[in-house]
C-alpha cells in the first residue's frame, strides 16, 4: 500500500495543521527527538529515542492521536498535559509521539 497517497494537500499554508486525519484548523507544533537508554530484561539497556512535543491550537481536542502539517507527521501521540488561560484563546498541549516522519527531505546537497 502506497502511504502517501493519505498525505494531505496544504496549499503552502503553513498555518494549517490537521489533526487525527479529521479535523483541519489553525495552529502550530514543534517537537524534539532525544535518544535515551531503556532498561530492558537483566539489567541490558538499549537505546531508543523520546518523542515530546508542543501543540498550540485555539481548537479544543478531546483525543490527540495524530499530527500533520506541510512538512511533519507526528503519530500515536499521547497528551501528557493541557494548559489553559482565562485572556487566551489557545490551548497548549504537550505530547508524547512513538513516530516522527519529514515528508519531504533533501537527499543530495547541490554546491551553490
Amino acid at each position: 500500500m502506497n502511504e502517501d497517497k493519505f498525505l494531505v494537500k496544504f496549499e503552502d499554508n503553513k498555518d494549517i495543521i490537521v489533526i487525527n486525519d479529521k479535523i483541519r484548523t489553525k495552529g502550530a507544533f514543534s517537537y524534539s527527538i532525544s535518544k535515551i537508554m531503556v532498561k530492558q530484561d537483566y539489567d541490558l539497556e538499549v537505546e531508543s529515542v523520546k518523542i515530546e512535543g508542543t501543540l498550540v491550537t485555539n481548537f479544543y481536542i478531546q483525543e490527540l492521536r495524530k499530527i500533520e502539517s506541510a512538512r511533519y507527521i507526528l503519530d500515536h501521540i499521547e497528551v501528557t498535559q493541557e494548559n489553559y488561560g482565562s485572556k487566551e484563546d489557545n490551548i497548549v498541549y504537550h505530547f508524547t509521539a512513538e513516530l516522527a516522519r519529514v515528508k519531504y527531505q533533501i537527499d543530495e546537497f547541490e554546491e551553490i
